[in-house]
């Protein structure tokens, strides 16, 4: 805007030198009229010259104060966009770090869950093989124990004994489970 109002002041200028010497030549034409402040052709050009040279020199002055004006718009231009930018990238940024701790979370407690799974199964398949060990010791028990007893004492005779063997083997069948389950775990 300034750059036009400029170049129209030029342009009235430079058409106002115009005028001016088309006058003076009027006036030279016209031998009747002797003005003291008569402008001879060589002071019209001069006049002229000094004119168009501080035209131009307003110009050029009027041209660098622009130009400065444009590359400082453009620089601030430049910044708003660029902080626009860097403001949506840093949006994004934190919205995709959001979504990251949200999926991060997610699949942590799904490892939970699948651990206390895994942790409740291995819990329940060890009870359960222990229980089958204990099964298994209780109805050998006295099977172990009488054939233990034979190969120790050789020529008794245990159908006398049966009952009391088999009674002592019940009476002490708790003690006996428990050393067991001390050995095994």
């Amino acid at each position: 805007m300034d750059l036009v109002i400029l170049v129209i002041g030029v342009f009235l200028a430079i058409v106002a030198v115009i005028f001016g010497v088309l006058i003076l030549v009027e006036k030279k034409e016209k031998p009747t009229q002797k003005d003291s402040l008569e402008l001879t052709s060589a002071q019209a050009k001069q006049q002229f010259d000094a004119i168009l040279a501080a035209q131009t020199a307003s110009l050029e002055k009027a041209l660098q104060n622009n130009a400065d004006k444009i590359s400082k718009a453009f620089v601030s231009s430049l910044e708003q966009v660029t902080k626009k930018q860097l403001e949506e990238f840093s949006a994004a940024t934190q919205s995709i770090l959001k979504q990251t701790v949200a999926d991060l979370q997610a699949t942590a407690k799904e490892n939970d869950a699948a651990t206390k799974q895994v942790h409740n199964e291995l819990a329940a398949l060890t009870a359960k093989a222990k229980a089958e060990v204990i099964e298994k010791i209780n109805k050998q028990a006295a099977e172990i124990m009488i054939s233990y007893m034979a190969d120790v004492a050789g020529n008794l005779d245990y159908q006398q004994q049966k009952d009391y063997l088999i009674f002592s083997l019940d009476a002490h069948k708790d003690e006996i489970k428990k050393d067991i389950e001390a050995s095994i775990q």
